[in-house]
């Protein structure tokens, strides 16, 4: 009885599914997308933004781009790069803080899964987000 009862659960969801308004992110991706990042953000009406990032990203000067584009579009712009592999919930709660104190969107420069984690646990708090990825 109770498997008759999972089943119907899962068919009533399954379809009930379709109905929902669910949202897609945009997804810029390929060469110079970067670049063409402010102006979405901005036309969005963000003023502020997380970057979630390490220090080994930060150290190879990868989202020096990035920044310098999102300064020059006049977006208020803040760096977590103390993300460690297999985030701590001292990572989540410091970037959390940062994110809740200048009303903060999220982007994430890197595929990295532990950059992920972080960016995951904040983006459930804030469902308005961009993603980037690629050049």
């Amino acid at each position: 009885m109770f498997k008759i009862f999972c089943r119907i659960y899962q068919f009533a969801f399954k379809y009930a599914a379709y109905c929902l308004p669910w949202r897609k992110p945009e997804l810029l991706e390929g060469e110079g997308c970067v670049i063409k990042l402010p102006e979405l953000i901005l036309k969005k009406g963000i003023k502020s933004v997380l970057l979630v990032t390490d220090s080994v990203i930060m150290s190879l000067g990868l989202p020096d781009g990035l920044l310098a584009s999102l300064k020059e579009a006049g977006i208020d712009t803040f760096v977590y790069d103390k993300t460690v592999p297999n985030p701590t919930l001292d990572n989540i709660e410091e970037a959390y803080t940062i994110y809740k104190e200048n009303n903060c969107k999220v982007l994430s420069p890197s595929a990295a899964a532990h950059l992920w984690t972080v960016q995951k646990v904040l983006v459930s708090e804030r469902q308005d987000h961009v993603q980037i990825s690629g050049g």
